[in-house]
């Protein structure tokens, strides 16, 4: 389930105990923040959350999935997030926590 830009600030207003309005704003100016250190070609890096930052990908050749006629595929930009440590175990950890049991096979 994933949840919205509203949803995430209600959860920050609830959080630190600050209107939903400003809560909203925050979380705005932060994003903007962040999109504008990446279009600086930043890495941005949250000790333990983890990093965002921008790659560059190669110009290269495809095919139209169609056609199979090649094509031209061009050089961008590429954002991407690699998550820290702490936020990896702490996925794992809840991970092993909804884990549902292995379905048995029935044996032959």
């Amino acid at each position: 389930m994933a949840i919205n830009r509203e949803q995430f600030a209600e959860q920050l207003a609830q959080k630190v105990n600050i209107p939903q309005a400003q809560a909203y704003s925050l979380l705005c100016t932060v994003i903007k923040l962040l999109a504008e250190n990446l279009v600086n070609q930043e890495t941005i890096g949250f000790v333990g959350f983890g990093t965002l930052g921008i790659k560059q990908r190669a110009a290269r050749q495809g095919r139209h999935p169609r056609t199979g006629k090649p094509l031209a595929i061009p050089a961008q930009s590429i954002a991407y997030f690699r998550p820290g440590s702490t936020l990896k175990q702490v996925i794992r950890e809840a991970g092993a926590k909804h884990k549902k049991p292995a379905k048995k096979t029935a044996k032959k």
